[in-house]
């Protein structure tokens, strides 16, 4: 059976038609979005404009179902084959629903803002940072250098703190040389109106010397990125075993047992707990034949969530 690309899920579910050339999958209130041609057989490296046109088609596919609901991403280029959907769903169920609820009616957007590097000691120079240098007899290079990264360092603290007030999570992406913040948000859908103020505060630093880019609004990919990985049968029963249970114990066997392997140290504690997520997870599927299990990246990190709770 050939496979398909799953570009996200919808926690929430889909009552509507899918958009041209993808397709739902709803199990449990939950629908996963796939595309409707096969994956390619074999991906092969490209060129560095062929990824660029691919995430652009990528990030095209995240916007076409923004308006069916929430929409948490699949990392790009994830294929599935059909008969594994229902178990991802089920097995990651807890999973997605709290984030379905943390991410619903919430937009993303990058705002990037670069200064024109060669007009900056004219237009700063009564600031703190740099009033000092004009009154030296002469500038030494070093103390200019550091004199414009002290005063990059504030206004990208106070460029921060201007658009963190309009959103509900922000992240901070790395910055090059003319680049002074380089931030994603996390913002209500309803509040345009306050980002568009804090932008507004933002240009009046230096209005003819800020570049402020906007992309947005778009899916939450920055925040919650979905990246599944097979847990086979075998990877099963080792987790039950390690917890030292049969594979037909239920939520509360399995969170006493984690209790007790931890009192007892028998192993170490992210054994424990992958142990607990993987045996969770089989129940919620209801299968030890092997399933999808999604860690949830964010920008700079990338984690596992627990999936216990709704079973227990």
């Amino acid at each position: 059976m050939r496979a398909h690309v799953l570009i996200a899920i919808l926690p929430d579910g889909a009552t509507k038609s899918p958009p041209e050339g993808l397709v739902w999958h709803s199990v449990d209130g939950m629908t996963a979005v796939m595309t409707q041609a096969p994956a390619p057989l074999m991906r092969l490296p490209v060129d560095r404009k062929t990824r660029l046109v691919s995430a652009a088609e990528y990030q095209r596919s995240l916007e076409t179902l923004m308006p069916y609901g929430t929409v948490v991403p699949v990392k790009q280029n994830t294929d599935l084959q059909h008969d594994n959907v229902p178990a991802l769903l089920r097995a990651n169920g807890p999973m997605l629903r709290d984030l379905g609820a943390a991410l619903r009616g919430q937009d993303q957007y990058q705002i990037s803002v670069a200064w024109d590097g060669a007009g900056v000691l004219q237009r700063f120079r009564d600031a703190p940072e740099i009033a000092g240098l004009f009154a030296a007899s002469r500038i030494n290079p070093q103390h200019l250098s550091d004199a414009v990264t002290s005063l990059s360092n504030r206004l990208r603290h106070t460029i921060a703190q201007e658009l963190g007030a309009a959103a509900t999570d922000v992240i901070a992406l790395p910055c090059d040389t003319d680049t002074l913040a380089n931030i994603v948000l996390l913002t209500p859908t309803h509040a345009t109106a306050e980002l568009d103020a804090a932008l507004l505060a933002v240009d009046a630093i230096w209005t003819e010397g800020l570049r402020i880019r906007q992309i947005g609004p778009a899916a939450p990919a920055s925040f919650a990125t979905l990246q599944p990985h097979w847990i086979s049968a075998a990877k099963i029963r080792e987790a039950f075993t390690s917890l030292g249970l049969r594979s037909d114990a239920d939520a509360a066997q399995i969170s006493q047992a984690r209790k007790a392997s931890l009192r007892e140290a028998r192993l170490p504690k992210d054994q424990v707990d992958a142990a607990e997520r993987i045996a969770c997870a089989a129940i919620n599927a209801d299968t030890l034949e092997g399933f999808y299990l999604c860690d949830v990246w964010r920008d700079g990190t990338a984690q596992a969530k627990a999936l216990c709770r709704d079973a227990a």
